[in-house]
């Protein structure tokens, strides 16, 4: 009786264990793909822009070189930035915090920059477009911005 029992209980404690190393193994995995969703959808942000406003041969090109140099000042902006924050952060080990409204400043500087490319890469874009186009730009343009933000950070609890 008293086997039978103990049995009964090591088969539920078994049971329980598989169940919990499931549900881990579920919950904590990445995606097979390596990429978040959200980045697979920026990819075909420049994708969307041609299909919606119907961009010809002419303006497509003209679109991915406009396309092109802005991605490129991105990324140099987006080093510069990588640098100065870095040797902000360095201040938090050293008792001379000085300069942190200096490097603050630059920080600022960049991202204002960047906002700024951005802008002016899309006045450009929008000057390639015929009068219907420039109509469905103004219309998608939202739709547009928000595909290239940056996802979310993620909420922890």
């Amino acid at each position: 009786m008293e086997n039978k029992s103990l049995n009964y209980w090591k088969g539920f404690s078994f049971i329980l264990i598989a169940l919990n190393i499931t549900l881990i193994i579920f919950l904590f995995m990445k995606p097979m793909s390596g990429r978040p969703p959200e980045q697979k959808e920026a990819e075909t942000v420049d994708k969307f822009i041609i299909k919606e406003l119907k961009f010809d041969k002419k303006q497509e090109a003209v679109f991915l070189h406009l396309r092109k140099i802005h991605h490129e000042y991105e990324i140099q902006l987006h080093d510069s930035l990588k640098i100065v924050k870095r040797s902000f952060y360095d201040l938090l080990s050293s008792e001379n915090t000085e300069r942190a409204d200096n490097l603050a400043q630059k920080i600022g500087n960049i991202e204002r920059d960047r906002v700024l490319n951005t802008l002016v890469h899309f006045e450009q874009v929008k000057k390639i477009c015929s009068p219907e186009q420039k109509i469905i730009f103004n219309r998608i343009i939202g739709d547009v911005l928000r595909k290239m933000a940056p996802p979310p950070p993620p909420r922890r609890f």
